[in-house]
């Protein structure tokens, strides 16, 4: 019996022993980056009547606008890209479209740039003029349906610049 009682404090402190190792431990710092991200929905196309011998027409638009983030706006018009090719040029000149004040020439366009601390959402007014000046060429302006192309191009940004225009 006394070997038993031996032989169990034996056990006992080797195993005593073993688990008083010392532990080496580490911590890790888990970063996170969240990236900036915006969605839009705005519509495909706006309709817009004038009398063939010319007005200003304005209309608003309704953006869904969501960003974890400042936002910047790039609009840039193309033309009348579908117009006969000799009524683009008349087209072009009698017509100026004007977003949020700003009045854009074909191939030519601007950067605004939106920006909240808490981020951006809901809804938005944009408010678009198209002005149709076709002065004495007015006769030589076909009465039709001609499609011109605003580019609108949503990105977020980490910061926001200035209204760039004309370009």
């Amino acid at each position: 019996m006394k070997r038993g009682l031996v032989l169990t404090l034996c056990l006992l402190m080797a195993l005593s022993a073993g688990g008083s190792a010392q532990a080496d431990w580490k911590e890790i710092s888990i970063n996170l980056t969240v990236l900036p991200y915006a969605e839009v929905t705005a519509p495909d196309a706006v309709q817009f009547e004038v009398p063939g011998i010319g007005a200003e027409v304005s209309k608003n638009i309704t953006v869904e606008f969501s960003a974890n983030s400042p936002v910047m706006v790039m609009y840039q018009r193309k033309g009348f890209e579908n117009a006969p090719e000799s009524l683009k040029g008349r087209l072009n000149n009698a017509v100026t479209i004007i977003i949020e004040g700003n009045a854009m020439a074909p191939l030519h366009g601007f950067i605004k740039c939106y920006s909240a601390t808490t981020g951006l959402s809901g809804s938005y007014e944009v408010p678009i003029t198209v002005v149709y000046n076709p002065g004495d060429d007015w006769p030589l302006i076909t009465a039709g349906k001609y499609a011109d192309t605003v580019i609108w191009t949503v990105s977020a940004r980490e910061t926001c610049g200035p209204v760039i225009s004309g370009f």
